[in-house]
């Protein structure tokens, strides 16, 4: 027997749609019930109200993850709330998330490098401001939703620049928190806005956790723990988003403008984070892209118990056919295109080393688009009736650089 019924197809549509009414066997439902998350939260970071649109990119995420997951149990934001923690940045922030979040939905929210950013507000006056303006217990605090562990720590010690000195206090406060009915085969989450060093895509540059030997050693006496990081504002469609190092790792995008490797600027429009599925013995980890409306980047999963799967260390590599040639040769210049490598994970970048002079040029991969099967770099300030020999080689997302290499040779014009 078929019906029609009225039918709310997504968040702005309604439509008409004809279904039959079908018996479903008991070990179906049994399945579904099986597969449905303990806990779904959203992990963003570095929203930066006060900057452009800045408050229009915020609510769009919002209303964005309450089409797509109207039922999260929780939101967890990672510092950078404010471009320059002022009082009425603040109030924005909050007037924002309290109106587009899900209303049942508990708050997790990190201070930031840029709530100490106030002016003629000294660090005690940022750190009040920041509960005070929030409603959060305190600088470092940790909740516990629907009996998973969340833990948070904020930067109460800024190193160089917008780095963080996590102190020994906070230390020794994060291994205790930790050890709280602690599970092997059971998740708990900890939040900080800046990256350990040498991790997670973008926390190869500078500014980032100082004594990164200590915080590691608490966290790898509790491999079960996953710990978020935003700050670097890099891109989510790296395969290193999620890094492993005897516990997990995540980077959690931006909200207010994104970058890649070597901090290049992305497209302005751009907004990513994470959306995190924990079930009885998996935790899944999905990233957004909150403007488009879509998926991006991999599928990370993590199993409990945990076991950890090794580092990658497949370098990129080349078929012996593969050639790379010259042309367009002057007497300054000249074009080297050469095939796209091959790798397990991703190519991210290109090394191309003039071995006459000792100079090296680096070529990035976007990431937000497909790799081309053949690229072509232009050398420039060559010397006349010189000859030159090039070598290229591939590195790819986790750093291996390729074995084989390919290369070319030829002499520039003569002057006149």
């Amino acid at each position: 027997m078929k019906k029609r019924l009225f039918l709310k197809l997504s968040c702005s549509l309604l439509s008409i749609v004809s279904f039959t009414f079908l018996t479903i066997p008991k070990g179906q439902v049994y399945a579904a019930k099986k597969n449905k998350p303990n806990l779904i939260f959203p992990v963003i970071s570095d929203v930066h109200i006060g900057g452009t649109n800045a408050d229009l990119k915020f609510r769009n995420t919002l209303q964005d993850l309450n089409c797509k997951l109207p039922n999260y149990n929780a939101i967890a934001i990672v510092g950078d709330i404010t471009d320059n923690g002022e009082a009425n940045n603040y109030d924005t922030f909050m007037n924002i998330l309290n109106s587009n979040k899900n209303p049942s939905a508990a708050s997790i929210i990190t201070m930031g490098n840029h709530e100490y950013y106030s002016k003629n507000s000294t660090l005690a006056q940022c750190q009040n401001r920041f509960i005070s303006k929030t409603h959060m217990p305190a600088l470092n605090y940790d909740k516990w939703i629907n009996g998973y562990h969340f833990i948070v720590l904020s930067p109460e010690n800024l190193g160089k620049g917008s780095g963080v000195v996590v102190t020994d206090e906070q230390l020794n406060w994060l291994d205790g928190k930790l050890s709280e009915n602690e599970a092997y085969n059971k998740p708990a989450f900890v939040f900080l806005h800046q990256p350990i060093p040498h991790t997670v895509y973008g926390s190869d540059t500078c500014d980032n956790v100082e004594n990164p030997d200590e915080l590691t050693a608490v966290l790898q006496k509790h491999p079960e723990a996953i710990y978020f990081s935003g700050h670097s504002h890099y891109l989510l469609e790296h395969p290193r988003t999620m890094f492993q190092n005897g516990f997990t790792m995540f980077n959690t995008g931006a909200i207010y403008y994104m970058m890649s490797e070597d901090d290049n600027y992305e497209p302005n429009t751009l907004a990513e984070g994470l959306v995190v599925k924990v079930y009885d013995k998996k935790v899944v980890v999905k990233c957004r892209e909150f403007s488009q409306h879509k998926w991006v980047g991999k599928t990370f999963t993590v199993d409990y118990p945990v076991t950890f799967k090794p580092q990658d260390n497949k370098p990129p590599y080349w078929h012996s056919s593969a050639k790379a040639f010259v042309n367009n040769i002057t007497k300054n210049s000249a074009a080297i295109s050469y095939p796209k490598a091959k790798d397990n994970t991703l190519v991210t970048s290109y090394k191309i080393v003039n071995k006459t002079t000792g100079t090296s040029y680096k070529v990035l991969n976007s990431l937000l688009c497909t790799e081309p099967d053949y690229h072509t770099f232009d050398i420039n300030n060559l010397t006349p009736n010189t000859n030159y020999t090039f070598d290229i080689y591939a590195v790819d997302a986790f750093n291996n650089v390729s074995r084989n290499n390919l290369t070319v040779n030829f002499t520039t014009k003569t002057a006149n």
